[in-house]
């Protein structure tokens, strides 16, 4: 339905165009109104069809996107009439400035739904379930290009404060951006959010309960359990997408997602839910209950009804018994004993996306309250069969990120990278994937091989890790620690030119400084001169430990001479 509207709205907006841009012509003016006119009744023709649809899961967010760029189009049509038949030129001349600032609204609405489509293609295509994570993290690369991990985790933790008025806890920032971006794509995005505020809400007026509830330890483990049934019921949800299923088959899945959802995922929330609203019953009473109670218990609730929107009991028991449905055409026919009834899919469908959309946002505000209070053991270790090997994850960060790593493999404790001429601060690089290696590695190699002069870099992790990780540091030692280990095509990054260069930095501000704290780095220095068979430089930091440790003053001839070193080797990070 959306994609036929949205064909259609394409039509009349770029028929529209050529029909303006014909009356445009000189002494084509009278002969292009007709033209515009018919347009613009095809256009409202398509814009009350528009109107007449119910919103339904999933199409909810691209019927709103076609009611608003119809709208502007409309307008932007209506303008240019006004401006064709205006008396004068500053009244059309008005007219054709309004009509430009629709024609730019109209542009970003197609421009922001042709985003979020691209995105939505990347989640709607998973080949295997250990790809699931790192087609959530493409997709949000493609929304949010360019930005790492932290800086995704920042802005999804600003925007969930917003709806919620709650701190999230460490992860919900980039949970509820990968949320949100389901919810646009399959799901209401209003409803989504308004179901985060009101659960937020709800755990807000019911804290002392819920931190009461949450010291059982069975709880927490329900919790985590449910957290694993709903991660399988997104992976269920893209693999399905993903495999062109025929109607059959695709509602089938779609009411075993529904049961799953109602059941092994349901009971644990709605338990913890009616517990915080003040029901006495006990936490393991309430889940010794079926779903079905304890959906009814919820329905009766005035604040947990509207969270839990989508929970229909006649389709959980459908879903349990397999060969009380069938299809017939656009209608699902239910024989139960206790239910029997004709809908259309699109209204059953509708309803197991928007219970979707209820456990999805009452589960993210949950987990955030969990880590708010430090309470550990609700956090997925590991993801079984959805989990994607190391390899995997640092990859789909790294493009998350905007790099594009041609080559990427772990071989033993080294993570080699390939990148290409485009990726200007290798060091910046290599400070951004830092966090992403597993920890059996230690070493990152990264190649430049898009380049006339080939590079490539070892550098210890835990240096790169290091750098810039403890605020007021002195940034000389900083930098000489950074580097110290580095190899540039498989020699010591710090030269004979670099190395006496570092040393006289360290030295000089040291003694400057009288910072004794700067021997270990300046005797590690010692020792690579050392090695290097420069006895100029080993004297020199011999002379700067012993003068700092006797509080003597350095020979000016000395001083003259590192300050000389300096001067000639002003080396950068690459």
């Amino acid at each position: 339905m959306c994609e036929i509207e949205l064909s259609k709205v394409n039509s009349a907006f770029f028929g529209t165009l050529e029909a303006l841009g014909i009356a445009a012509k000189p002494g084509r003016t009278k002969d292009a109104l007709p033209t515009l006119k018919l347009q613009l009744r095809n256009l409202l023709a398509t814009r009350d069809r528009l109107a007449s649809y119910d919103a339904r899961r999933p199409h909810v967010a691209q019927l709103s996107m076609l009611r608003r760029t119809i709208h502007h189009v409309e307008q932007m049509a209506r303008c240019y009439l006004h401006a064709l038949a205006a008396p004068t030129p500053w009244e059309a001349k008005k007219y054709g400035q309004e009509a430009q600032t629709h024609i730019d609204a109209a542009g970003a609405v197609l421009e922001e739904t042709a985003l979020s489509n691209r995105a939505a293609a990347l989640i709607s295509s998973t080949p295997k379930l250990g790809h699931t994570f790192a087609s959530v993290l493409s997709a949000l690369a493609e929304l949010h290009p360019k930005q790492s991990l932290t800086e995704l985790e920042l802005k999804g933790q600003e925007q969930y404060r917003q709806i919620s008025g709650r701190e999230g806890g460490t992860g919900t920032g980039v949970s509820y951006l990968a949320l949100q971006l389901v919810a646009d794509v399959h799901l209401s995005p209003q409803r989504f959010k308004q179901v985060i505020r009101g659960t937020a809400e709800v755990l807000a007026s019911g804290q002392r309960e819920l931190v009461a509830q949450l010291t059982n330890g069975k709880v927490v483990r329900d919790l985590l359990a449910a957290k694993q049934r709903g991660l399988e019921g997104h992976a269920q949800l893209t693999l399905m997408l993903s495999a062109d299923l025929d109607g059959e088959a695709m509602f089938r899945q779609m009411l075993r997602l529904y049961w799953v959802l109602y059941e092994e995922v349901g009971i644990p929330i709605m338990a913890i839910m009616l517990k915080v609203c003040g029901v006495e019953r006990d936490y393991d009473n309430l889940t010794a209950d079926d779903a079905g109670t304890l959906a009814k218990r919820v329905g009766a609730n005035a604040a947990l009804k509207p969270l839990f929107y989508g929970l229909d009991k006649n389709y959980r028991n459908a879903a349990s018994h397999g060969h009380t449905f069938r299809l017939e055409e656009d209608m699902a026919v239910f024989e139960l004993r206790s239910y029997a009834e004709s809908v259309l899919v699109e209204v059953v469908i509708d309803a197991c996306y928007s219970l979707m959309e209820s456990i999805y946002g009452i589960q993210l505000v949950l987990d955030a309250e969990i880590s708010n209070l430090g309470l550990e053991g609700h956090q997925l270790q590991h993801l079984g069969p959805f989990q994607p090997s190391d390899l995997d994850t640092a990859n789909a960060l790294i493009r998350a990120m905007g790099y594009d790593a041609q080559l990427s493999r772990f071989t033993g404790t080294v993570w080699t990278l390939d990148v290409g001429s485009e990726v200007e601060s290798l060091t910046g690089l290599a400070k951004s994937v830092s966090t992403l290696a597993p920890g059996y590695v230690d070493t990152l190699e990264i190649r430049q091989i898009a380049r006339t002069d080939y590079r490539q870099f070892r550098m210890p992790l835990a240096a790169i890790r290091a750098f810039g990780a403890i605020d007021g540091a002195d940034p000389i030692k900083e930098f000489v620690d950074l580097v110290f280990d580095w190899h540039q095509n498989d020699e010591p990054f710090l030269d004979r030119r670099r190395l006496r260069c570092a040393i006289a930095s360290v030295a000089i501000r040291a003694l400057v400084n009288d910072d004794l704290s700067s021997i270990p780095l300046l005797r590690r220095l010692h020792d690579r001169a050392g090695a290097a068979k420069d006895a100029e430089a080993t004297v020199a930091t011999s002379k700067t430990i012993r003068a700092l440790r006797t509080k003597t003053i350095l020979g000016k001839e000395l001083v003259d001479c590192m300050q000389q070193w300096i001067d000639r080797e002003l080396f950068a990070l690459p």
